[in-house]
């Protein structure tokens, strides 16, 4: 399975990263959600996520402004394949462990993660 986090890392930047958190320039192009992958999938209420398929993919998207303090920012976690919230958040919290805890994203339910 394919994984990505969209977002900023150590700077104001989103960027397509990988699980080592190189950017990955080709995805950041060819992602499901094209340039909409920035801000639009983001739910309306901070707080909130927003859990979005598309084409064979499952995006977990939310207000982020760990890194960046503008208005707008946000993250988002991409997995290949249909996932529900609570599976998105193990792949998240497996897949990318500083960004899941510095985001401070909810623990997946007991037995949810992969």
């Amino acid at each position: 399975m394919r994984t990505y986090y969209f977002g900023c890392v150590d700077e104001p930047g989103h960027y397509m990263h990988k699980p080592n958190l190189r950017h990955d320039w080709e995805f950041m192009r060819s992602n499901p959600w094209g340039n909409g992958i920035d801000g639009g999938l983001v739910p309306k209420h901070e707080g909130r996520f927003a859990v979005v398929r598309k084409d064979g993919w499952t995006a977990l998207a939310f207000v982020d402004n760990t890194v960046d303090s503008r208005p707008g920012s946000n993250s988002a976690f991409l997995a290949e394949g249909d996932f529900d919230l609570s599976q998105m958040l193990a792949i998240a919290k497996e897949q990318f462990p500083a960004i899941w805890k510095r985001c401070g994203l909810p623990e997946p339910p007991t037995g949810e993660q992969r």
